[in-house]
């Protein structure tokens, strides 16, 4: 057990050197905002409010959930979402287009911003809702009579309406709901009291959330644009913490999580770009893990190396790193016992002896940031990769990693470029040359002396990435500066990918070798056998490559302050509905493919049962399927394709209400050949493309719809 600790610890040390989450650094702190940079509906809300989730406008919520043309939306529609639910599902769609429906006429009655908390009272959860209100919703109770009650009485639901203390008053089932309107404003809770007191001017500017120091600090990170969401962690803590265990606790304690005050969320859609503010603040100096965070960053200039036709750029902060090393080992120190302790330091020196070095000694050399850049080319290839770390001393670094080759039996060779930067080159594994340069403070490690030659040009004329514009305007919101930071050109990801899965299948070398990296499967994979992709992947990769066109630039960012962490994000809005379409067209393609199974199923089993009939008929067959039901098909779904959601429910409506044709009321031995003779087919609404038939030999099939209009031509119909 002890020996597993001490590896466990090994592990550790080694994690926390070279992890991203445990790289020191910030940005400057965030500016203090006051209370009156907070919106208009946290001066109404109660200071204990600990969930909050607010919409700046409800207009643009609304578009964006229902669009008027959903065909041409970038962003996945709610009735989008529905309908690919209610697919796994049909019984559900009923009700789930009721609800879309009841939600889009509650957010019809709606202007500007609203928001909804929830509290904690003594007997109950409380909510609190504050929005404003159009004019043709002034008079909300007949709003609601009018437009919304109908649509809840379609899900079952009957509202009541009444009075009490003069506030208006709705009922449905258990659940109570007030409400008050005031020119335009409106504001509703299922505490009567809490609503009253809501009311404007009756609550201190220090009792509302916008005057809440956690509430201020938060918002003063993150905007509450678009969609915003507030939680006090403080008051999760207090409800939850008791509740955990004393080892629980404990580690909590030493990480400073107890601390923990608020966070904050915001999604904002624009024009073209999701934009996703996150923020966490505490009361306090952090220790262990969140100490990390609040070091400051000294090294910010890797993006100047890095060539302008590079598409994923990569940096960290890493400037106290051997600090955050230092911290995670008292952590463990705590949480072991001196022996075992005592095992691990002997253990971790054993092991610096053999490298010749230690990890301090390698953090010891690091002078603030780490990076790395990536170019996804057109074609297919063996992408260029670029790895850049600000050091302290360049001799030094240079003297290391030669030292570290030599002992490989890998020694370098050097040679000078036309601008007089001298790069060091060497085969560490065949077909690729590690190449290294220092410059300007940073070792700049390629796969070839041509990658490395690339940055040190981009730095010497200017032409790096830093000055893209486009990559300018996106680090405006997100700065490169942060702990944190990624941007990706998806334009180039997805040519690469389109151009190179194609190009990998293609290779039978490369069919080969990875048929010897991975353990063969149970079930032979003939696209890799054949070296080709199905007509299904080429498709796919078509899609890809035209898509590519459209798309944009992507960043994310991950900042700190003196008593805050934050990050944002800011994401190309087409490319989440492009996305959401490639993940759900296989998706649903397998979904029919399952019930077109299942409905060839159905009518094998149809048929199953029109032959016991007929043996019973003297080989006669039905002239109508509801006279198989209940002797010879005993279930009622038998009758209904899966594709349909059709549901029949009692046998009087089989006829009228089945997915299936019979074309029956004949001797079977009249029949001149059996196996072309048609007697049981579906619509071509049923699945679009093709339709399932039987015929009277018993046997089923796929037809194409030009078939199945020659079938019924001959049959007569």
């Amino acid at each position: 057990m002890r020996k597993k600790l001490i590896r466990l610890m090994l592990v550790l040390t080694a994690c926390s050197v070279f992890s991203p989450t445990f790289a020191g650094a910030s940005a400057a702190d965030a500016p203090e905002k006051t209370a009156s940079n907070s919106p208009e509906w946290a001066s109404i809300l109660p200071a204990e409010t600990p969930l909050v989730v607010a919409v700046d406008s409800a207009e643009n919520f609304r578009t964006t959930l229902f669009p008027p043309d959903p065909s041409k939306a970038e962003f996945p529609s709610l009735e989008g979402i529905l309908a690919l639910i209610s697919e796994t599902e049909p019984k559900a769609r009923p009700p789930l287009e009721a609800a879309a429906k009841f939600v889009n006429t509650l957010l019809g009655a709606f202007q500007g911003s609203f928001s909804l908390g929830v509290g904690e009272t003594p007997k109950r959860p409380t909510f609190f809702f504050v929005a404003n209100l159009k004019p043709e919703a002034m008079d909300f109770p007949q709003y609601l009579s009018r437009s919304v009650a109908p649509l809840l009485a379609s899900l079952g639901v009957k509202p009541t309406f009444a009075k009490e203390q003069g506030v208006d008053r709705m009922q449905i089932g258990e659940l109570v709901v007030y409400f008050i309107t005031s020119d335009s404003r409106f504001l509703a809770s299922n505490d009567l009291s809490s609503l009253l007191r809501m009311k404007q001017g009756n609550l201190p500017p220090e009792s509302t959330l916008a005057g809440w120091e956690p509430f201020r600090k938060a918002t003063a990170v993150v905007p509450s644009k678009g969609l915003f969401l507030f939680v006090d962690l403080k008051g999760a803590a207090r409800l939850h913490f008791g509740s955990f265990s004393a080892g629980t606790r404990k580690a909590l304690s030493d990480l400073g999580l107890g601390r923990l005050e608020a966070l904050a969320l915001s999604a904002d859609i624009g024009d073209s770009s999701l934009k996703i503010s996150f923020a966490l603040t505490n009361a306090g100096d952090f220790t262990g893990l969140p100490a990390i965070f609040l070091r400051p960053n000294t090294a910010t200039k890797a993006v100047e190396f890095v060539p302008s036709d590079y598409s994923l750029f990569l940096r960290m902060s890493v400037a106290e790193a051997l600090d955050a090393y230092r911290e995670w080992q008292a952590i463990v120190r705590r949480m072991v016992d001196d022996v075992s302790w005592k095992e691990y330091e002997d253990a971790l020196e054993k092991l610096n002896k053999e490298r010749g070095f230690s990890l301090e000694d390698i953090l010891g050399q690091l002078a603030g940031e780490v990076a790395l850049a990536i170019k996804f080319p057109d074609l297919a290839g063996i992408p260029p990769v670029l790895a850049f770390v600000a050091v302290k001393d360049e001799a030094k670094a240079l003297d290391a990693i030669s030292g570290l080759l030599s002992r490989a039996n890998a020694a370098p060779h050097s040679f000078k470029t036309p601008h007089g930067d001298t790069i060091y080159t060497t085969a560490v594994i065949p077909g690729v040359l590690l190449s290294y340069a220092t410059k300007n403070g940073y070792l700049i490690v390629g796969l070839s002396p041509s990658c490395v030659g690339s940055a040190l040009a981009a730095s010497s004329s200017g032409k790096s990435l830093a000055q893209e514009p486009n990559f300018a305007s996106l680090t405006t919101a997100s700065p490169r500066e942060n702990l944190l930071f990624a941007y990706v050109d998806i334009r180039h990801v997805l040519r690469f990918v389109a151009h190179s899965v194609p190009a990998v299948y293609g290779l039978r070398s490369m069919a080969y070798s990875f048929s010897h990296m991975f353990p063969p499967s149970d079930q032979p994979d003939p696209e890799r056998e054949k070296g080709t992709l199905s007509p299904e992947s080429v498709k796919l990769m078509q899609q890809l490559y035209l898509e590519s066109e459209r798309m944009q630039s992507a960043v994310v960012s991950v900042a700190s302050g003196k008593d805050h962490v934050s990050a944002h994000a800011e994401i190309p809005v087409g490319m989440m509905g492009r996305v959401v379409s490639f993940l759900t067209e296989p998706l649903a393609r397998a979904r029919e493919s399952a019930r077109r199974a299942r409905c060839i199923s159905n009518l094998k089993q149809i048929m199953v049962a029109c032959h016991t009939y007929a043996a019973d008929h003297k080989g006669k067959f039905p002239d109508k399927l509801s006279e198989l039901y209940p002797a010879y098909a005993p279930s009622l779904e038998l009758f209904s394709c899966p594709s349909t959601g059709v549901v029949i429910h009692r046998p009087e409506e089989i006829d009228s209400m089945s997915s299936y044709r019979l074309i029956g009321g004949f001797l079977l031995k009249e029949a001149k050949d059996a196996s072309k003779k048609l007697v049981l087919y579906e619509s071509l609404e049923n699945h679009g493309d093709g339709a399932n038939v039987a015929f009277a030999d018993s046997h089923c099939k796929w037809v194409q719809p030009e078939t199945l209009r020659e079938l019924l031509k001959e049959a007569g119909q």
